[in-house]
């Protein structure tokens, strides 16, 4: 049977909830932990879900491997968030609720209704330099320069712009890389607050095939230098393009090797 398996965030900095809860109670589950709290502890925060198969057997394993750092008999553990949400991840469910990178497979949020790295979007191309500013620039509280998502058929939205600064901020939250020394788990409960309250600034944009293309185009000039197979990817999409994507883009398949060797495969 599937249910889901998350993970909250407290007010008390280095303890966390870990919870399961079949699908269809989720939203309403976490309704009320944010607003009620849990055995005398509040500002409960989602962090992270995924929805698994034995969800139930699956979390009483986490509790029984991490019962030392249990409450009493509580759902609440001094762990890092971080540590568990990987360990949830190698499960291979459903995420619901959190940052999804998947390398070559792309980048996604919010079960999906968020792609962060379409098909047609460059590959990650922030230095560090770049990186840590964004980064610096939320921690400040200054604003960011506005993103621009494209509605999708489905009404789901996929990022036209703003890939690298999205990918940067959950690269950090997530723990690929410290900032002056520092990962996000080592951050106070306030810093971490601050970081995950910042509010983005998103411009929604649809229209034609076309319109994608211009809107692409001209959102991209000051950025990073664009290559034309990149700016033609924005626009011509399809089953069978698609396909050939998965098929020929990824590192080590054959026609990466083939461009890769020299000639001496010809």
């Amino acid at each position: 049977m599937k249910g889901i398996i998350y993970i909250m965030t407290t007010a008390v900095s280095g303890l966390i909830k870990i919870g399961q809860t079949g699908t269809n109670n989720y939203q309403e589950r976490m309704r009320n932990l944010e607003a009620n709290g849990y055995y005398n502890v509040a500002g409960l925060k989602r962090f992270f879900a995924i929805e698994l198969e034995d969800y139930a057997e699956k979390e009483a394993l986490l509790h029984d491997i991490f019962n030392k750092h249990q409450v009493g008999e509580s759902e609440l553990f001094a762990l890092d968030q971080e540590l568990i949400r990987q360990l949830l991840l190698s499960f291979k469910g459903k995420v619901i609720y959190g940052y999804k990178d998947s390398a070559e497979e792309g980048v996604e949020a919010y079960d999906g209704k968020l792609d962060i790295r379409p098909k047609y979007q460059r590959e990650f191309v922030y230095k560090e330099k770049q990186r840590n500013a964004v980064m610096e620039t939320i921690k400040n509280s200054f604003p960011l320069n506005v993103m621009y998502w494209m509605i999708r058929d489905d009404g789901g939205y996929e990022v036209l712009d703003g890939q690298q600064r999205t990918i940067s901020i959950g690269q950090y939250v997530t723990g690929d890389f410290s900032l002056n020394d520092r990962f996000f788990h080592n951050l106070t409960k306030e810093e971490q607050d601050k970081i995950l309250d910042y509010e983005l600034m998103i411009y929604f944009c649809e229209g034609t095939d076309k319109e994608r293309l211009d809107w692409f185009r001209i959102i991209n000039i000051a950025g990073e230098k664009l290559t034309d197979q990149e700016i033609r990817n924005a626009v011509y999409t399809g089953s069978w393009l698609s396909d050939a994507k998965i098929k020929f883009s990824k590192s080590n398949c054959a026609a990466y090797l083939l461009a890769n060797d020299g000639g001496s495969l010809v």
